[in-house]
């Protein structure tokens, strides 16, 4: 996805929701080509700050970093780390285990190379089932494989009884969530800062685990989950918010009258013209900018 955007970014594309780790990443890889040794700073800002030269460079801004982060992290069953002691990667030093991960994990220095040049780790196999995959999570349960591939905001993995190890040596990149913002736009629109900088404020690392693993575990639509975040800082810490007007009022109406849906297209009259498919039902929703009012 990155690839595709940033062909556009800046350009067309003004500002982009990206990982700190990523962008930078990216960016010097598109600069000093395969050989550019990869930024691997375990604190956002100092990444960003490693970063800097090639932001400016590239006319790119980053706004106010987010508390939450998501990076790659590893997994075992909680009965395995009960009985071992295991709470962090450190406590596997030593250890022959077989790996379940992403097909590209083997010489990365956030994965493979990482858990055996860093951890002292002995990876007699890695098995390419997928990143945070359904593969992935049951051959670790079946006792196939010892550790498994996730990201730190998986929320799936309290109820299947599996549980993250910390990356105590930090060879995870931070991959803080932060909004990029094309310089010449956050000239000519300065205000886009403080619309976005309060939703980064208000996300953290164990607010996104929640509300992910509300999708494969409570089988909740992405918009509906995304949308009940907000909310709970709109009005307040957050002033304004892209809505579909449908969405909005339907989410409301639920919210207060207990789950009843106001049904906003009749038969006896022509529906509106949406500027985009509605997201959160049948019903036509025009895009509209929803703003608190003080």
């Amino acid at each position: 996805a990155r690839d595709a955007y940033m062909s556009d970014f800046p350009g067309s594309v003004d500002v982009v929701p990206e990982y700190v780790g990523g962008i930078v990443n990216f960016l010097n890889s598109r600069d000093g080509g395969d050989s550019a040794e990869p930024f691997v700073a375990g604190d956002g800002q100092e990444l960003a700050d490693q970063g800097s030269d090639l932001l400016d460079d590239a006319g790119i801004t980053l706004l106010e970093l987010s508390e939450a982060t998501d990076t790659n992290a590893f997994f075992v069953t909680q009965e395995r780390a009960e009985e071992e002691g295991w709470s962090a990667l450190s406590d596997l030093e030593g250890e022959s285990l077989v790996l379940a991960a992403a097909p590209d994990c083997e010489g990365r220095l956030d994965c493979g190379a990482g858990l055996t040049d860093d951890y002292g780790i002995e990876l007699t196999k890695i098995l390419p089932l997928g990143y945070a995959s359904d593969q992935t999570y049951q051959s670790v349960l079946d006792g196939e494989s010892d550790l498994g591939l996730t990201s730190t905001t998986d929320g799936t993995l309290d109820s299947l009884g599996l549980v993250v190890l910390d990356d105590d040596r930090e060879i995870q990149p931070a991959q803080n969530l932060v909004p990029a913002v094309s310089d010449e736009f956050l000239e000519a629109n300065p205000d886009v800062a403080d619309v976005l900088n309060p939703l980064m404020a208000a996300l953290t690392t164990e607010k996104l685990t929640e509300l992910n693993g509300r999708i494969p575990v409570d089988r909740e639509q992405p918009e509906d989950v995304a949308r009940d975040a907000y909310m709970s800082d709109f009005p307040g810490s957050v002033d304004v918010v892209p809505e579909y007007v449908g969405g909005i009022v339907n989410f409301l109406n639920s919210r207060d009258g207990g789950g009843g849906r106001i049904d906003l297209v009749s038969d006896r009259s022509p529906p509106q013209i949406p500027s985009t498919p509605s997201r959160s039902s049948a019903h036509h929703s025009s895009v509209q900018p929803g703003i608190s009012v003080k």
